[in-house]
């Protein structure tokens, strides 16, 4: 199973989208904003994977405003495909 883990030093949008392409091998055409990234991990991520993030909640508070719509987007994501899991404390 592919595994993208993201740490309370992922604090910022740009470390988020960036730690995420590598571990699960984003396409080069991925441009790092939410509607992009819901497009990539929905349609080309082949499963199963997930992505695992104990620290959310500390990366959260300095992510800001869009740190709720990245939360809220992996959830729904979680409910699009059965194949696809995010972990979170």
């Amino acid at each position: 199973m592919k595994r993208a883990r993201l740490d309370e030093s992922h604090d910022s949008m740009e470390k988020v989208y960036a730690k995420l392409a590598a571990d699960l091998a984003f396409p080069a055409y991925f441009t790092h904003n939410l509607d992009a990234l819901w497009d990539v991990l929905l349609r080309d991520v082949a499963g199963p994977f997930e992505i695992v993030w104990p620290d959310a909640a500390k990366a959260g508070r300095k992510i800001g405003p869009k740190f709720k719509a990245l939360l809220a987007l992996l959830v729904e994501l979680e409910e699009a495909r059965g194949d696809f899991r995010f972990k979170r404390r």
